[in-house]
């Protein structure tokens, strides 16, 4: 009887894992249940690549369950609570924004003269 139990516990296990969202399916899940005001005012901070990823994952989500809307929005709530999403500064996380938005070249002029600034003044 036990082994029927494990058996079924793993092929349920299986199931959640095959029915996981993607980190990129969350976010399009996020910016549904925002409303189209709020993922505009998001958007306005992405670049053209990542907006153009959500937009697709969007139009492809079509018909969105209510539970897996409210499973996604409950996940996020989560790592709120547990402060896993607080924003984290410095120098490190300054280099990988300036990197995302001008490339690594253009970054390290910008993080050059940003560092001789702040070890002067």
């Amino acid at each position: 009887m036990s082994d029927n139990l494990d058996v079924i516990a793993k092929e349920k296990l299986a199931q959640e894992e095959e029915n996981e969202l993607s980190p990129r399916e969350k976010v399009a899940v996020m910016m549904v249940a925002l409303g189209q005001e709020s993922a505009a005012d998001i958007m306005k901070f992405l670049t053209d690549y990542e907006i153009e990823e959500i937009t697709h994952t969007i139009a492809e989500l079509k018909h969105l369950p209510i539970d897996v809307q409210d499973e996604v929005l409950a996940d996020f709530e989560q790592h709120l609570l547990a402060g896993e999403y607080m924003s984290q500064g410095g120098v490190d996380f300054a280099r990988g924004a300036l990197e995302r938005a001008v490339g690594p070249r253009k970054a390290q002029e910008i993080l050059d003269r940003v560092m001789s600034a702040v070890s002067s003044g």
